[in-house]
């Protein structure tokens, strides 16, 4: 597993913006542009579909979804499901090779702000704003916390 899916502020921009959201394609488009920005990188959609299907999560949210589809004819229904499918994805360990390669990039970011832990956002997005809708975690420290996080968000 390589970690294309893994990318630096820095080397991104608006062509990136299907790929890892606009914020992070905007931050990169500053960064060219020679604004200062917070150091970072973004994990793009690829990263959660490895994550998905390296775990087997994919398959086991289809079926708790396929399960159910006969039975979600309430809004409490619906939430339930919505809590099982959340289990399933929190539940599953981050696959060490992409693990190392988030915790790898994390210490990088740390020697570059010159910190032992530093704060980051873990963050949902896509290529369209949607304020509220997504699960954002601000100032995140620490490696287990933001793999947990990373998850949380996916």
């Amino acid at each position: 597993m390589d970690d294309r899916w893994l990318h630096l502020f820095e080397d991104l921009g608006k062509e990136h913006n299907d790929m890892v959201g606009k914020k992070c394609a905007n931050l990169g488009e500053m960064a060219r542009i020679g604004l200062p920005i917070p150091e970072g990188f973004a994990l793009c959609l690829d990263a959660y579909r490895k994550f998905m299907d390296v775990t087997g999560a994919a398959d086991e949210v289809i079926e708790c979804i396929e399960s159910r589809l006969n039975s979600l004819e309430s809004i409490a229904e619906i939430i339930e499901l919505s809590r099982a499918i959340r289990r399933t994805v929190e539940s599953k360990p981050m696959p060490p090779e992409m693990e190392g390669t988030i915790v790898c990039h994390y210490d990088e970011l740390g020697a570059r702000c010159d910190m032992d832990e530093p704060p980051v956002s873990a963050r949902s997005a896509g290529a369209v704003s949607h304020p509220g809708q997504y699960e954002t975690h601000l100032n995140v420290k620490g490696k287990n916390d933001l793999l947990e996080k990373i998850k949380q968000v996916w």
